[in-house]
């Protein structure tokens, strides 16, 4: 059975119209909500973790306030977890200048020499954060020692 247009836009084609028009509505539902589901779940603009979105936020806050020895040891932290230990260490550095009893800076530099592959310069800065701590009242469960 074959229509033209003429046909199918008449008062008698009522029911075909309907029809081809629910189609072609159905196809666009189906289109569009195929584009959003893809936008939504696989093409993201940036494509940035929130863990590199801190790193970078710490890293401008270092750059806009370097003497900022509270930033400095949150961006040391904060490349110690992303296995950046050179960094970490130069970073704990820094604030082991400023603060000279930091017990977290300590740490950092113990840690970042143990997994940089340095554990005979890990040993004098975790033996001071350990003494540090060996003496406060809670240090039997203390997760950090």
């Amino acid at each position: 059975m074959k229509f033209t247009w003429k046909e199918i836009f008449s008062d008698t084609h009522r029911l075909t119209r309907i029809t081809i028009l629910t189609g072609i509505a159905l196809l666009l539902s189906v289109f569009s909500f195929g584009g959003y589901y893809y936008w939504d779940r696989y093409a993201k603009p940036n494509d940035i973790s929130p863990e590199e979105q801190s790193l970078l936020d710490l890293e401008k806050a270092v750059r806009d306030n370097p003497q900022d020895a509270q930033s400095r040891l949150a961006l040391a932290e904060n490349y110690l977890m992303d296995r950046r230990y050179e960094e970490a260490i130069h970073q704990a550095s820094q604030v082991l200048v400023a603060i000279p009893d930091s017990d977290r800076a300590m740490l950092v530099i113990g840690v970042g020499n143990v997994y940089s592959g340095k554990p005979d310069q890990a040993v004098a800065p975790l033996k001071k954060f350990v003494e540090a701590h060996e003496g406060t009242e809670m240090a039997n469960r203390d997760m950090a020692l």
